[in-house]
């Protein structure tokens, strides 16, 4: 490969390998951010940190990692394909693992892991994450359901999906998921708000009034023209009186909920982890998190003298996995520098194999659409002005272009992540790609279309594991593997219960013969 300047150089690589390389080529001095400063740190331009450039506060918005070194030295040449990055005199190589037969040209290695690889029972840390999609919530609402129903199976009736996920992660209505199964209920026992199987109940019920079908074709155009498509009122007050006075940092396990500031022009992740934002209310989160341009009002709130203007973090992450990893990650090193003996420990682990290794990771996508149900050509996006991008036939196009890249960007990057460390069975990605138009709608919440919704979900576990292609970003069955979904989710249930499991026999021997729920 010649030699590139270098910020062509770094628009080559991050256009190869970040999941964002598209937004930053926009932004040269986050380029140089994350290029120049690899020859300090080379092994952050991987991190989950880097991944999510965007999603972070601005004082972390350039990554967090504080790369930038100023350096007189240009680079001489970038090639992927050798996985070597040569900087001035000093280069550094990708982590190398076994390759496949017939397929060392490949970008990415991969071997089959064992347990040992990945991860050790009662020290790995569990994750669940749930996309946006609206009324299309009630996909992963049945998904979840049948996920708990496992774990009761195995740990009793009592058994919720807080108990066994470190962290909850939820974008727009995942984000209201994610709320439901973790706000603690109005009892001193700190039990979860909902079971998994209250979920499509509460959709059902609710789903009509939030979106209301009161007009269509034309009227639905000028009424988005003049204004949001729904006054969010409903939803308001629904919410603020599912979890009144709530807050993040009440929440029975950790939770991750991006949003998108419009006055700051910025991601605001609300966890635990800020010491600010986990003091907002949980029911002025949802409603922020929910508020999907063109379709609900954004939603101004002030905690702690900050004032935040928010609409739905679909728009930044409608996927958040990557952003879950971050935290977590972001998390784990405060705690560790702080002394905390189990975050060092993570580390330590993590270190000598991978930073995968240590994440049991399921995320639940709310759907996308089949190839036959493009109905998107250059030809007629070249036709449409503002109210075409706005509304047509039903659909919003601009923001579900935005949120569907949004998510299949997310999703590939994560699926290389855990391939290139050979760590895939710690990463389960369930999504239906089979939704006709009229199913694809984010607010058609009406009967009929809500019924097809679950009965999607339920096929969606009867179908064979799917993994992202992270050439052509289609979804495929994977070789070698012939379970279906449910089958998978059922084995990732006796994991789950194994980690518990661990982690309350150590508690109890910690305690003195005292083990917690």
């Amino acid at each position: 490969m010649p030699p590139v300047s270098p910020f062509y150089g770094c628009c080559y690589l991050l256009r190869r390998l970040h999941p964002f390389g598209q937004y930053i080529l926009y932004r040269p001095r986050v380029a140089k951010e994350i290029l120049l400063g690899a020859r300090a740190r080379p092994s952050a331009l991987f991190a989950p940190s880097a991944s999510c450039a965007m999603f972070s506060l601005r004082s972390r918005c350039l990554l967090g990692l504080q790369l930038y070194r100023t350096s007189s030295t240009a680079p001489q040449a970038i090639d992927i394909h050798h996985r070597s990055v040569i900087l001035g005199s000093s280069s550094w190589q990708l982590q190398k693992r076994d390759e496949p037969t017939g397929r060392n040209d490949s970008p990415v290695f991969h071997s089959k892991c064992s347990g040992r690889d990945c991860g050790v029972v009662g020290e790995r840390v569990t994750v669940l994450t749930i996309d946006g999609g609206g009324i299309r919530g009630l996909i992963p609402g049945t998904v979840l359901a049948f996920l708990e129903e496992q774990l009761q199976k195995l740990d009793g009736p009592e058994a919720r999906l807080a108990d066994y996920f470190d962290y909850i992660a939820g974008t727009s209505t995942g984000g209201l998921i994610t709320a439901m199964l973790a706000a603690p209920g109005n009892n001193w026992k700190r039990r979860p708000l909902f079971a998994a199987k209250d979920i499509n109940p509460y959709y059902l019920k609710h789903g009509p009034h939030i979106f209301p079908q009161k007009c269509c074709g034309l009227a639905a155009v000028l009424a988005t023209a003049w204004g949001p498509k729904y006054d969010g009122e409903y939803l308001r007050t629904e919410t603020r009186g599912l979890l009144r006075q709530k807050r993040v940092r009440d929440t029975v396990t950790n939770v991750i909920i991006p949003t998108f500031d419009v006055k700051l022009q910025q991601p605001i992740i609300f966890s635990k982890y800020d010491e600010t934002l986990k003091d907002a209310l949980l029911s002025d989160v949802c409603i922020g998190t929910s508020a999907a341009p063109t379709y609900l009002p954004a939603h101004q709130f002030w905690t702690q003298g900050c004032q935040y203007n928010l609409i739905d973090g679909g728009v930044a992450a409608n996927n958040p996995t990557m952003v879950a990893m971050t935290m977590i990650t972001e998390e784990i090193m405060a705690k560790a520098k702080k002394g905390d003996p189990k975050a060092t420990k993570i580390l330590e682990s993590s270190s000598k194999k991978n930073e995968c290794g240590r994440l049991l990771v399921l995320s639940i996508g709310t759907g996308l659409r089949s190839d036959e149900a493009h109905q998107y050509t250059a030809r007629m996006c070249s036709e449409w002005g503002i109210l075409g991008w706005l509304r047509k036939r039903g659909m919003a196009p601009i923001i579900d272009i935005f949120m569907a890249a949004s998510s299949d960007l997310v999703d590939i990057h994560v699926a290389s992540k855990f391939k290139l460390f050979g760590c895939e069975s710690n990463y389960l990605r369930i999504q239906n790609n089979t939704l006709c138009s009229a199913t694809a709608a984010v607010d058609t919440a009406t009967p009929e279309n809500m019924r097809r919704l679950i009965g999607m979900g339920k096929s969606m576990l009867e179908q064979r594991v799917t993994r992202v292609n992270v050439t052509t970003g289609k979804y495929e069955v994977v070789p070698g593997d012939n379970r279906t979904n449910a089958q998978a989710l059922q084995d990732l249930a006796k994991e789950l219960y194994k980690e518990r499991k661990e982690r309350r026999m150590k508690d109890e021997q910690a305690s003195g013969g005292v083990a917690r729920r």
